[in-house]
């Protein structure tokens, strides 16, 4: 069972770490993305969402997809599933199979795919409360992955920032929520009863 988890030292200063016991071995790429890297990401009949990251930031990913041999993975198309940003935010992202999100969740307007949310939180954010500010007015669509038996993003979130200061993102009753997390831990599958 994966685990992220913040703790703190005698200074108040955080850690961020996590376990990865994923019953599937998923390939994965390391990266780094610059300050000043476009992204475009688009939801099928839906307006795109295009955005300049301002952060540089490192991250693993895997491809949403089954990967073909001998086809290279474009970089677009991985799922950033930890990172940390040149500010301090760090991510990390947990099995949640029961997830509650539905595709197309997002509503009218631009939306943006749930598979590309770890691009887009650590290429425009420094802390958890503005990530939490911008979800709320950002749509999300729980985008299918394929690499995962085509569920509907069957992933949750946690979000920590330089300074301790963390919240969850996942999906609940058809669709997605943000809620602080003092205790800084995720799991998978747990019930939720934030707001």
């Amino acid at each position: 069972m994966c685990t992220a988890l913040t703790y703190f030292d005698a200074s108040s200063r955080p850690y961020v770490g996590r376990t990865l016991e994923f019953p599937v071995l998923l390939p994965s790429q390391l990266g780094f993305v610059p300050a000043g890297t476009n992204f475009t990401s688009q939801v099928p009949g839906k307006e795109p969402v295009a955005w300049t990251s301002k952060h540089g930031f490192i991250g693993v990913g895997t491809p949403g997809d089954v990967p073909q041999p001998g086809v290279p993975i474009p970089p677009p198309s991985l799922l950033l599933f930890d990172g940390m940003n040149d500010a301090g935010l760090v991510l990390n992202f947990n099995a949640y199979l029961d997830t509650g999100a539905t595709p197309d969740s997002g509503g009218p307007g631009a939306v943006l795919e749930a598979a590309h949310l770890g691009s887009w939180l650590l290429g425009n954010f420094a802390t958890a409360a503005e990530a939490r500010t911008a979800l709320a007015n950002q749509p999300l669509n729980a985008t299918r992955i394929g690499i995962l038996g085509n569920l509907p993003f069957p992933l949750h979130i946690l979000l920590t920032d330089a300074a301790g200061q963390a919240v969850t993102i996942e999906g609940k009753d058809g669709t997605f929520h943000v809620f602080d997390n003092p205790v800084h831990v995720i799991t998978n599958g747990p019930t939720s009863t934030g707001t």
